[in-house]
This record gives C-alpha cells, structure tokens and sequence, in this order.
C-alpha cells in the first residue's frame, strides 16, 4: 500500500506493526507498507486483515488516495492460479466550517422627523460571509420601553442566507407623544446562529425636532360702536372709510 497526493507526490507516513506482521519500503520517493513472510498469513482461507498506523501530513495539501494491492495465492511460490487484487480509496480532508455576517445601513445613518408617532425607516444589508448556509438573528437595542421612549422595530428577525447572499430589512424608530425632542441612537445587532461570537453591529440616530407653533388666529375687527347723539334713546352708528377722501357716515337705528 502507499499513499499518494493530486500530483502522485507521497502523502503521510506509514509505521510497521510492533508484531512484525508488516515492513516498510521506499521507491521513487514513495513509501510502502506490505507484509512480511510472518505476515503472509499462508494457509487462511476467504479474507485475512493487517493493522498499520498512518499518519497525516502537517499540513492540508488537498485529496490523497490510499493505493492497495493484494495477492491470493496458493503459497506454491509459482504465479499460476495467483490472483491480484488492486483497489484505491481517496479521503478528502474536510472542509471547516467558516461562519461570519456583515450589517450595514443602506443609506443615511441619521434622520429626524417631527412626527414621533410615524417615526422613520432605516433600511439594513445583512450579509452571510461564512462559506455555509446560515441563519443570522437580528435584535434592536430598544424594543420595549415606558411611554416616551423611542423604540426600534426590525420587519425581520431573523434571515436564512446562502454563503455570500445579502438581504435587505428595515429599522422603523418610531415614539409616542410624550416623547421629548433630541437625539435618539438604535443599535441594530447581527448574529450567526451557526457561531453566536460571529456578530456585526450598526446604530442609526433619529433627532426628534420639536415641531413648530400652531399659527395664530385672526382677531376680527370690533363691530361699530353705538352712541345715542341726540339723548333721544335712537342709536346712531359711525363708521369711518379711508381712501382718496375721508368719509364720514352716520346712520340711525331705532
């Protein structure tokens, strides 16, 4: 037997069994294990086994294949009615498992908005930058509060993504009408469920503006006001127009 990388280069090392059953030879750079004359096992019948040790190589060089021959024979030491088996087997080193995300804002990071009630949208790019499929969680660092916070709610909590693939989900930070202006900061937190210490964070600030005075209303003019000229109980109203000429009218009222 002997093993083998991709380029036909040896691959590993062998070490003989302590009952002497096997030995080790080199050729052409290559190292083999095959039995001894103790090991032989003549006279067995149907299958027979050896135990050797192989070690790896120290480094990952890709796929090897293990390379065995095997000879039924007879034992009369002439190859007439000799069998040859040959068979090969390759063992590719596993591939780790590689976890990683990524999260960014599309867009502006800080907003601000008068109305607190309607709030605004932040949308979000969440990436798997593992080499798996994975499920990244997604927490908004305030979604629950008392009346007047400014919370953050996320339209997906978690995203199933190929390795490589993105998805987009929105941040909506929104208050009530208690809510006091000023500067408010969400922190939005990605975690690979594959590796929870995978984990990628972004904040969005949204400034609550206080919203601006309702106009004042028009005060109408004051009526005219009666007087009584002639103290005879009739009431007399003034009114004055002011133009090219000033015009006095007078008009009475029972």
């Amino acid at each position: 037997m002997t093993v083998l990388d991709a380029d036909g280069e040896r691959a590993g090392s062998f070490a003989a069994d302590a009952a002497a059953n096997t030995q080790l030879s080199e050729t052409n750079a290559k190292q083999y294990i095959k039995h001894t004359t103790i090991g032989t096992a003549q006279g067995t019948n149907d299958a027979h086994s050896w135990e050797f040790q192989w070690t790896a190589p120290d480094a990952d060089i890709g796929p090897i294949t293990f390379y065995t021959a095997g000879n039924a024979s007879n034992g009369n030491f002439n190859p007439i009615d000799d069998y040859i088996y040959t068979k090969q087997a390759e063992s590719t080193p596993p591939v780790p498992i590689v976890a990683g995300v990524s999260l960014e804002i599309v867009g502006d990071t800080a907003l601000s908005t008068m109305d607190t009630v309607a709030g605004v949208n932040y949308t979000l790019k969440v990436t798997n930058t593992g080499n798996m499929m994975d499920t990244i969680m997604l927490e908004a660092s305030a979604e629950a509060g008392i009346e007047g916070s400014v919370l953050g709610a996320l339209s997906d909590r978690s995203v199933e993504l190929e390795a490589g693939a993105d998805a987009e989900v929105t941040l909506k930070v929104a208050g009530d009408l208690l809510t006091e202006p000023g500067d408010y900061p969400i922190s939005v937190t990605a975690t690979s469920k594959t590796d929870s210490t995978m984990t990628a964070e972004v904040t969005a600030t949204t400034t609550v503006e206080t919203p601006p005075p309702p106009p004042t209303p028009e005060i109408p003019p004051p009526p005219p006001t009666p007087w009584d000229v002639n103290d005879d109980g009739t009431r007399e109203y003034s009114r004055l127009s002011l133009g090219r000429e000033r015009i006095w009218s007078v008009w009475r009222s029972p």
